[in-house]
């Protein structure tokens, strides 16, 4: 200092407030950048104007001290002079006690402010809002710029401090070390600038859905399974992923099954895959249902979901007996009719299907040296002719249906045929000792359906006396429905012939089967 007495305007000249120097806060600091004691008279204040002798501060280089109203002691100010021969230094110590600081939560000591920000956060949307000020007079600093890799995404609004989005982000599109960044908020200009660090981790949000994808080799248009499987059998697995729960996140998913048949199965998570399996309340019947559909629905905790469908036919298994259209038939033949005269039909039905329900027919040992059976169609023919084998009771024994199922489930019917003795020749004009020949007793015409009407399908034959007589008698043919309300209508008889025809086209579904007495 180069003059004994400095003064400075604190107030205004207009204006007269009364102020006192606090003198129990003066404090002051020499070139050592020590604090020490100074003569408390060294400086004075008078009509807003602050008196210093600079004589016994010529040691001190920075002096502090508060001012306050004599009107209002709360009303009150610091202040703090910077005492130099040099101006440059001087204006360095200025601008230092003048570098901004920024508002809460920002602390000199720890200027790292986490943010956490949610991914896709739309564009203005305010991550903090972080004003700066001069320390020395309170003014606001409008300087304020942003640094770092992620800049581009963000822009800074200097009157107010508030940082804002401009690019949203997309968690699963960044790399994951990136999740995580510093944001240089900064103020004031260099040398004399004050840096935030914003810490921002951007958070990611259920906003995907989830994705089923096939595992193994399983066709999901024609998945198989066989009927009776034990629960927990896989019908198929899958694979679950989910682009928001990848870097760790554990997935939490929510499975559904609908559709025909759904109740027999359940889902499970098997390792890294999901099994839809039995259920141990299924009811796995071919014969009750064959086919299902059922879908697979996968939600995650969003609400997102994807979805599969599968196609199911349920497989045979031999798990059904064949079964007699009757449990017994009873035949009546005549003892001069030839070899291999169709004597009876019989038929069994299985419930399965393919092998398991292709049924083969047999005789017991029993008799069946008079008897055979065709295998296929169940037709009983005689094995040799019949002269000889009348007499007063029948011929026993039975039937054998089995299926070709692994192993093979059979089921057995009575048969019982009695052989009358041939009648003698009658005489003229009496139709006693007429025989028909062909068809047999209870013989059964097997047609196709939609054979077209007047189409002749068989011809009835009939003799006179035994097989190796011929007189000269006229036959006549006949034929009656054994009900008519449902057997009527179908077919007439030539009756010089003998030959069958039909009245209407046969249909199945209508009609499938019709009985009639030949006479």
């Amino acid at each position: 200092p180069t003059a004994s007495r400095q003064t400075i305007q604190i107030l205004p000249e207009y204006n007269k407030a009364s102020i006192a120097i606090v003198r129990d806060s003066i404090s002051a600091v020499d070139e050592q950048l020590h604090h020490i004691h100074i003569d408390k008279n060294a400086i004075s204040n008078s009509h807003g104007m602050i008196i210093m002798d600079m004589k016994r501060l010529q040691q001190i280089r920075m002096l502090q001290f508060n001012l306050s109203s004599k009107e209002d002691a709360n009303d009150s100010a610091k202040v703090m002079l910077f005492l130099s021969s040099e101006p440059v230094e001087m204006e360095h110590e200025r601008k230092r006690q003048a570098q901004p600081r920024f508002g809460y939560p920002w602390r000199n000591d720890m200027n790292i402010i986490p943010i956490k920000l949610v991914e896709n956060s739309p564009e203005g949307y305010t991550i903090i809002s972080l004003p700066a000020y001069n320390p020395m007079n309170g003014a606001k600093v409008m300087d304020l710029r942003l640094s770092g890799e992620m800049t581009q995404h963000f822009t800074v609004d200097g009157r107010s401090g508030d940082v804002h989005v401009i690019k949203p982000f997309d968690f699963e599109a960044m790399e994951s070390e990136s999740h995580i960044f510093d944001l240089l908020l900064i103020a004031g200009e260099e040398p004399y600038d004050t840096v935030a660090i914003l810490r921002i981790e951007i958070i990611d949000v259920d906003d995907n859905p989830p994705k089923i994808a096939k595992f193994g080799d399983y066709n999901f248009e024609n998945l198989t399974i066989s009927e009776n499987s034990r629960p927990g059998t896989v019908l198929f697995e899958v694979q679950i992923s989910d682009p928001d729960y990848l870097y760790g996140k554990t997935g939490v998913f929510n499975y559904a099954l609908s559709g025909k048949g759904a109740a027999n199965f359940q889902v499970k998570k098997v390792n890294d895959t999901v099994a839809v399996i039995v259920s141990p309340a299924a009811d796995l019947d071919r014969e009750k249902i064959e086919e299902m559909v059922i879908l697979l629905k996968v939600t995650d905790s969003g609400g997102n979901s994807d979805s599969i469908v599968a196609m199911i036919t349920i497989m045979d298994v031999n798990d059904n007996v064949p079964i007699f259209l009757h449990n017994e038939y009873k035949v009546e033949a005549v003892e001069n009719w030839p070899e291999a005269m169709v004597l009876t039909y019989v038929h069994a039905e299985d419930k399965d299907k393919g092998l398991n329900a292709d049924i083969r027919y047999s005789l017991s040992p029993r008799n069946n040296q008079y008897f055979e059976i065709d295998s296929i169609s169940g037709l009983i023919r005689a094995k040799k002719a019949l002269i000889g084998l009348a007499r007063a009771h029948s011929y026993d024994f039975s039937v054998i249906a089995s299926d070709q199922g692994m192993p093979p489930l059979s089921a057995t019917a009575a048969v019982s045929i009695h052989v009358l003795e041939s009648t003698s020749l009658s005489h003229t004009g009496d139709n006693k000792g007429i025989h028909i020949v062909s068809p047999s007793v209870h013989f059964t015409l097997q047609l196709d359906e939609n054979i077209p009407a007047n189409d002749r399908v068989y011809v009835v034959q009939a003799k006179i006396g035994g097989f190796n007589e011929l007189f000269g008698r006229e036959i006549k043919y006949s034929i009656m429905p054994v009900d008519n309300v449902t057997d009527a209508g179908w077919f007439t008889i030539d009756t010089i012939s003998g030959d069958l025809f039909t009245l209407q086209e046969l249909d199945h579904e209508l009609q499938p089967a019709i009985t009639v007495s030949l006479s």
